[in-house]
């Protein structure tokens, strides 16, 4: 498929067709890593790294972590989360 940049205020935007989206999964609220490669550009979505978050530095503590760890399999198993649920296991 070819496709042409569509101009976005003062940068340029590649228009994603929404079959390529559900092919992915991803909607406008994924975050894409994009990167130049051979010459190419290539973009792909996120997946946040749990293990990386710093307790300390974030003052978040392991049973928080976790809850956002289940909430996380929940929305990509495609489960409904009521937001009642996600504040009840961050127990706020």
């Amino acid at each position: 498929m070819r496709k042409k940049l569509t101009k976005t205020g003062n940068s340029h935007a590649l228009v994603i067709p929404p079959a390529f989206l559900d092919i992915l999964k991803i909607d406008k609220y994924t975050e894409l890593e994009v990167t130049i490669e051979g010459g190419k550009i290539i973009a792909f979505p996120v997946k946040f790294d749990w293990n990386n978050v710093q307790e300390e530095d974030e003052e978040i503590s392991a049973e928080e972590i976790k809850g956002m760890k289940n909430g996380e399999a929940d929305i990509i198993a495609g489960r409904v989360v009521d937001s009642k649920e996600v504040w009840e296991r961050l127990g706020i």
